[in-house]
């Protein structure tokens, strides 16, 4: 096709696939509460890296969408270190990778009810006026076991950033540098 300015051409649609759903709720695992902000991600078996994850609300539910055909597994509160990726929990609560049953996705197919317990990470704050109600104060944080938080590595030339509330791979910026050459 030959396009020319300032012509307009029409008619180049397209349709973008559907993509497959997880859909669940995380709730705490001494108060059965819901967790708000935890983590959760769907990591591709094989044979690529492929990972998508989202960020529960405050009634504990997520939604990771957009998913291409796979087997997945599904974990709550991942961290990644040299030796493997570990989590709070895996789906069905295994207690490894190795142990947790991948969850077979073919698009547009729309999987519901896989839920969790892990409660919500340290570095979030719940508002001050949150109480239990009776007029108690909030439990207190708990000191974490590991005070490093490595997530899953990402791509060359990508750094891990906050977009739109979620944690993302986003492609890094090249400074260009200004030479400054002196005359003698």
């Amino acid at each position: 096709m030959i396009v020319s300015a300032p012509a307009a051409t029409v008619g180049i649609d397209a349709e973008l696939a559907a993509g497959a759903e997880i859909l669940g709720r995380v709730t705490d695992p001494t108060t059965g509460a819901p967790s708000e902000r935890v983590f959760v991600c769907a990591m591709a078996v094989a044979p690529d890296e492929y990972e998508a994850c989202d960020a529960t609300d405050a009634a504990g539910n997520y939604a990771i969408r957009s998913i291409p055909a796979g087997s997945y597994l599904i974990a709550f509160e991942p961290e990644t270190y040299p030796t493997g990726v570990f989590a709070k929990q895996w789906w069905e609560g295994a207690s490894s990778a190795a142990e947790a049953d991948p969850i077979l996705l073919t698009p547009p197919e729309t999987r519901t009810g896989i839920d969790g317990q892990a409660t919500s990470p340290l570095w979030f704050q719940p508002p001050q006026n949150s109480g239990t109600g009776d007029g108690a104060p909030p439990p207190p944080l708990v000191a974490p076991q590991s005070q490093s938080r490595r997530l899953k590595k990402c791509r060359k030339g990508f750094h891990r950033k906050l977009v739109k509330g979620k944690k993302r791979c986003v492609r890094k910026h090249r400074q260009h540098r200004k030479h400054h050459h002196s005359h003698h």
